[in-house]
């Protein structure tokens, strides 16, 4: 179901916990508490996950409220409190969203092109950045993440766990894409780090267009790097 879709049902008179608990979906406990749906597949909870992401993306998770959010789905905030029992509740599901994201991101970006023959790392790594570009909500949120994650120990544990997760699938590539002047697990962290800081570059001011050379500039010293 599209977020379109849901805006257009979502005032139906049994939308809500109430229809929730018909459909056993989920029951309010016996303490007043609200359950939380983990599951992101769920058509609402996919709905909400998707707008939380671009309103914290865009407004930031200290000035975005469960109101807000409910507001652009056509939602009462209760309605968004029924999936997530709080906003740091969404805020976590949302950093899986953006994690996801990235790293499918990077995959896409690096296996694009693969062939039977061992590519230089340039040719390996040239679409990383410009695949990043094109996804400013996940850019957004990662920045948003990693100022988050300096407040709340649980996400920064996820985060560096998502991040190991990118280091080791670079390392992999550099790894097959033949000798190199510098150890793979130092490229990969270098790379990273790369494109941590052309992320903050691009999304403060008007500086993409900065960021698309200096990755370039990057590309050039990664030949360098490989021997001849």
């Amino acid at each position: 179901m599209s977020i379109a879709t849901l805006k257009s049902t979502s005032h139906d008179s049994q939308t809500g916990p109430a229809a929730a608990s018909q459909s056993g979906e989920h029951r309010v406990s016996e303490s007043g508490e609200f359950p939380r749906v983990t599951k992101s597949d769920h058509p609402r909870v996919a709905a909400i996950l998707e707008t939380a992401a671009s309103c914290f993306s865009k407004g930031g998770f200290t000035a975005t409220t469960l109101a807000d959010i409910g507001k652009e789905l056509g939602l009462r905030k209760s309605i968004v409190h029924y999936y997530f029992a709080s906003k740091g509740a969404l805020v976590h599901e949302v950093q899986r969203l953006a994690q996801a994201r990235h790293h499918q991101i990077v995959r896409q970006a690096v296996d694009e092109g693969d062939s039977a023959e061992p590519r230089r790392l340039p040719e390996v790594f040239r679409a990383l950045w410009p695949r990043l570009a094109e996804s400013p909500d996940v850019r957004g949120l990662l920045i948003e993440l990693w100022g988050e994650g300096r407040r709340d120990g649980d996400l920064s544990r996820m985060a560096a766990a998502s991040s190991e997760d990118v280091h080791r699938l670079l390392v992999d590539k550099v790894r097959q894409s033949g000798p190199s002047r510098v150890a793979p697990e130092d490229l990969a962290t270098l790379t990273l780090a790369i494109l941590d800081g052309l992320t903050v570059l691009a999304e403060r001011g008007d500086n993409q267009q900065r960021a698309d050379r200096a990755f370039e500039a990057f590309l050039t010293l990664l030949d360098c790097s490989q021997s001849a």
